[in-house]
């Protein structure tokens, strides 16, 4: 069970996100700093959930679970999206820090799209021992 936990945490979708959550948890830390408190909190909940549901998915009890928590990781990161908008260097936050951050950002997005598509796709197929009769 180890195993399969540790491939799990390896996945690219794990790793991505972990990194983007790393870079909002400094972005909240800059702008609270700034006094930006809503700014923080939405940044603090996006990163939160991006995370969770991409983790949750890949503990998913059927296909049509890991569809719906693939979607909600997909909505949080269109949500991170339209708020890294304010991530300027006026607020405290480095240019290089926006630009990893919408890198990940996007590659998170094209992996949940491609995912969810796949999802989709092999939940209209019948399953395996019903191909066989």
């Amino acid at each position: 069970m180890v195993l399969v936990a540790h491939r799990r945490m390896t996945s690219p979708s794990m790793i991505k996100s972990r990194l983007l959550s790393i870079y909002l948890f400094e972005v909240v830390r800059v702008v609270n700093n700034q006094h930006l408190f809503r700014l923080g909190n939405q940044t603090e909940g996006v990163a939160l959930a991006v995370m969770n549901n991409i983790s949750e998915a890949q503990s998913c009890q059927s296909r049509r679970d890991l569809i719906h928590k693939l979607k909600l990781a997909h909505k949080e990161i269109r949500e991170a999206e339209s708020l890294s908008i304010h991530f300027t260097e006026r607020n405290g936050i480095p240019r290089s820090w926006k630009q990893t951050i919408n890198s990940l950002l996007d590659e998170l997005g094209r992996l949940m799209s491609s995912s969810i598509a796949t999802a989709i796709r092999n939940q209209q197929r019948p399953p395996k021992d019903q191909m066989r009769a």
